[in-house]
């Protein structure tokens, strides 16, 4: 396949930046400590309160229930500032020979293939990491086959990337 330009417009939705945040979130050590770390603290909350048979009070329940849900709380409070900041903005995304660029009203970015370190399919996404937790993503439905099969092909030929889709 030779070399191609793929461009995609799309303005993301609530749930789309939410699950991007929480997937990227998640990756890299200290993602993965802090993801277990807060449930396995809310778990031994609510066992040591069993086995010592206390009665649980409602703040030890707050406790326990920010604890067991603290990545996806968090996730949903700075999900919520970015898309009420950016709702409605449309992302341009570009894909060719050169690496990618986003535009949107007041943002421009871009990275060369040598830079994307990663470019995978999660949820319904495609994202394109430039660093352990910092991606491009975009709606996988915003892409035909062929465009995904053309952005493997630029990945595979001008980067260096782990290729998931």
């Amino acid at each position: 396949m030779s070399d191609s330009m793929v461009s995609v417009q799309f303005i993301p939705t609530f749930w789309q930046r939410y699950k991007a945040g929480l997937i990227l979130s998640t990756q890299g050590f200290m993602g993965k400590v802090a993801t277990a770390l807060f449930p396995t603290a809310g778990i031994l909350i609510l066992a040591m309160n069993l086995i010592t048979k206390s009665k649980i009070s409602a703040f030890d329940w707050l406790v326990i229930f920010s604890a067991l849900f603290f990545t996806p709380i968090v996730s949903c409070i700075t999900t919520l500032s970015a898309h009420r900041k950016f709702k409605g903005d449309i992302v341009s995304l570009i894909f060719d020979a050169n690496g990618i660029k986003s535009t949107r009203k007041t943002v421009r970015i871009s990275h060369g293939w040598p830079e994307i370190i990663k470019v995978v399919r999660s949820n319904g996404l495609l994202l394109s990491y430039f660093s352990t937790r910092c991606a491009y993503f975009a709606p996988i439905d915003a892409f035909t086959k062929d465009q995904v099969l053309a952005i493997r092909a630029l990945a595979e030929k001008h980067g260096n990337a782990k290729i998931g889709i």
